[in-house]
């Protein structure tokens, strides 16, 4: 370093300014006549910032001559263009869209496959007002992709905190509410959102707060927020499809399974069915269900552990430990010893597999009947095998009592 030094900022490239997001990417901001022009590629190299730059006057020339057409009044206060320039092999390629904050929404200036690239896991989309909310949670992510430029309006905070109240009082007045967050997580965001703010520039806070209206516009377009078929409660169907977590509703070997498990598989399945709704998670009942799972797998590994233990005692005893290997009541003990062993076995797994909190994973397990049944009997194995331990415990105690 030169003696002397005391600015080590880098000069911008040209007329981009450069900007860094909370996060610590980098994207840089271009000021065109017509709109805001966003890009995090890497313009301090000069290949690219040659090719960005005649990519942009391909998107200005087409613009101006389409603009009566577009039906879209552009302007620096209301549109912004994102550049996503790319190597595709060895040529430099460039995605883009519009975002526009009047109407709160992204579009593009040619035909594009909203329906498939943006909502093709959703079937039955056919409102504009419905395809609303989905462009909203797009236009916030945009926002919360270069949060630096703008200052965060007044108007966005009170839209933020009324959504939060109203979340807030929603999940502590019904079990059904459909809220992607749970009570406490909720207040915990009110609380870091300011009712006031300067008007000055603070990226931090302006990018949380877009993440928290993309999450909820999001949730409103899942849950088809507006619409005749308005899922209201997060256990019941938008395509009036009835519940599989119904018994009757059970193939035949999950009955079987099931009672072979004391029927513990029927509660679990009908818990899982109402969490995973249309192929959506809700998340809030995933947690609690998952703790709960935790606080039983704990409690049956501690009871299985006695049980085992009660049951290596059992086997020393002089008149149970003289009789024949294939007597019945070593034959109750063995069960009992595999019981209690599988019961420790399968709440420990479980119990590790939960800590993970692989939403994802969990997903591909459930997207059909056959996973949520699976993954039923999965979570009653530590039951079972513990109630089976005991049942022969219980056998080998009285064919020594009753019978030696």
């Amino acid at each position: 370093m030169l003696p002397g030094t005391i600015n080590l900022t880098r000069k911008n490239p040209k007329e981009w300014v450069r900007y860094t997001h909370p996060e610590g990417a980098q994207y840089f901001c271009y000021r065109h006549a017509l709109f805001l022009v966003y890009t995090d590629a890497n313009l301090y190299d000069s290949e690219i910032l040659s090719k960005t730059e005649e990519f942009l006057r391909q998107v200005v020339g087409y613009v101006s001559r389409n603009e009566q057409k577009l039906h879209v009044v552009f302007d620096t206060k209301t549109i912004d263009l994102v550049m996503d320039v790319t190597y595709s092999g060895s040529e430099l390629v460039c995605g883009y869209y519009f975002a526009h904050h009047p109407n709160q929404m992204i579009f593009w200036v040619d035909k594009f496959p909203a329906s498939r690239r943006l909502w093709g896991d959703v079937k039955g989309v056919t409102s504009e007002q419905h395809i609303l909310h989905a462009m909203q949670a797009q236009y916030w992510e945009h926002r919360a992709l270069f949060p630096c430029s703008h200052p965060l309006s007044q108007e966005t905070v009170d839209q933020a905190r009324d959504i939060l109240i109203h979340a807030i009082g929603d999940t502590s007045m019904s079990n059904t509410a459909i809220c992607p967050y749970s009570t406490s997580e909720v207040e915990r965001m009110l609380a870091i959102i300011p009712s006031t703010v300067s008007g000055e520039k603070n990226p931090g806070l302006s990018r949380t707060v877009y993440r928290i209206l993309k999450a909820f516009a999001a949730e409103r377009f899942f849950h088809f927020h507006g619409e005749t078929v308005a899922r209201l409660d997060f256990r019941k169907s938008a395509y009036n499809v009835p519940n599989s977590g119904s018994p009757r509703f059970a193939s035949r070997w999950f009955r079987f399974v099931s009672a072979l498990c004391f029927y513990a598989p029927h509660q679990h399945l009908k818990h899982i069915r109402d969490m995973f709704t249309d192929n959506l998670l809700n998340y809030p009942r995933w947690q609690q269900f998952n703790e709960k799972m935790v606080a039983e797998w704990t409690e049956v590994t501690l009871y299985s552990t006695v049980v085992l233990n009660a049951n290596t005692a059992f086997l020393s005893v002089q008149s149970v430990d003289s009789n024949p290997a294939d007597s019945p009541n070593r034959i109750a003990v063995y069960i009992t010893t595999f019981a209690s062993l599988g019961s420790i076995t399968t709440g420990l797994l479980l119990l590790r597999m939960s800590k993970s909190k692989d939403v994802k994973r969990t997903l591909n397990l459930v997207k059909n009947d056959t996973g949520c049944m699976q993954m039923a009997v999965l979570h009653s194995l530590p039951y079972a095998f513990l109630l089976w331990s005991l049942i022969s415990f219980t056998a080998a105690f009285c064919l020594v009592c009753f019978i030696n």
